[in-house]
């Protein structure tokens, strides 16, 4: 693989602190007013609302409640003391326990770890399940900070950058390390100790010089930012399935290619059809390329946090428009 440069229908999307909704998909009455509760300790994941608020040209942040259509609450500024009126309020919850709901009343509730534990008990088994009507999933997006526009050349076959902090993820390392790569250049585990609050340019550059990134979910909960940071930079990205809905969802073998992780732990012979998957796009890169080369695009357009408060404020209107017609 030679030098890829961006081309330019990748390029007029990666514009830093310059987002816009997807096919101008804006909403549909005037401006909303939104009052982002502040945080004493924001961390990657209220930035990543705040971004998408910044980015959308139907919001107009304010300061205060009196002043607001909405106040949105990230889960990274809760504080039981905090009182905010129920018809005004949208909280974020990116928390990772699937089952902890926080005791708000509120106008929607968007949360990130929306599948849960299999109750069948597989291994790393997540399944849907029944919730109140008033909650909605939400996920994580590709954060500006993540994407790497200089052209680089994709001298790494493959790399997997998981840590073995979760049982899931040291089986994959494992079984990946076992693997002969033929002399291929490959980076399997952490490229350093670099916590996951920060935007590590080390770890990015990896990406964006792999041609294939493979990747998984946490144990027991869907959603980290690890995906979204692959997909930006154009990789043939292989994950674990997801659950979690989302409009313009990652379509299998177009945007990426999934694979199975369930009961891995009792059975590594599960995660065969991984590894058939990955000989298969090694011996066959124009293919591998593809399919990056549409999943990029697919998720910087439709996938940014500009997009993910654009869902929010678009479900809200939808409840806003049931209580009016009830």
């Amino acid at each position: 693989m030679g030098v890829e440069l961006m081309g330019s229908e990748i390029a007029a999307l990666v514009n830093p602190g310059q987002n816009t909704v997807a096919g101008n998909r804006t909403l549909r009455s005037q401006s909303k007013r939104i009052f982002y509760v502040p945080s004493s300790n924001p961390g990657r994941a209220y930035r990543l609302t705040l971004q998408g608020l910044c980015g959308h040209p139907d919001v107009v942040l304010v300061d205060s409640v009196a002043d607001c259509d909405y106040v949105i609450c990230h889960y990274q500024a809760w504080d039981a003391a905090l009182r905010f009126p129920g018809e005004k309020l949208i909280f974020v919850d990116f928390q990772d326990d699937p089952n902890h709901v926080y005791p708000v009343r509120c106008l929607a509730y968007f949360k990130r770890s929306w599948p849960r534990p299999s109750a069948d008990g597989l291994e790393f088994a997540l399944e849907r399940f029944a919730r109140p009507a008033y909650m909605y999933p939400t996920a994580y997006a590709v954060m500006d900070e993540f994407i790497v526009s200089e052209p680089v050349e994709r001298d790494i076959a493959v790399s997997c950058l998981l840590r073995p902090n979760q049982t899931k993820r040291a089986i994959i390392l494992d079984v990946l390390a076992g693997l002969d790569f033929a002399g291929l250049p490959v980076k399997i585990g952490a490229v350093n100790d670099s916590g996951r609050n920060v935007f590590d340019p080390e770890y990015l550059d990896v990406l964006r010089r792999s041609r294939i990134v493979i990747t998984a979910g946490p144990d027991a909960w869907e959603g980290d930012s690890r995906l979204w940071e692959a997909l930006s930079n154009g990789p043939l990205v292989l994950t674990d399935r997801l659950l979690t809905p989302m409009a313009e969802p990652l379509v299998d073998g177009k945007h990426l290619v999934f694979y199975d992780t369930e009961g891995i732990g009792s059975d590594r012979k599960r995660l065969q059809p991984m590894i058939d998957a990955l000989t298969y796009y090694l011996s066959r890169p124009d293919e591998a390329e593809l399919i990056g080369r549409a999943g990029q695009p697919h998720a910087l357009t439709y996938h940014r946090t500009v997009n993910r408060v654009d869902s929010m404020l678009r479900t809200v209107e939808q409840v806003a428009d049931v209580g009016a017609q009830g």
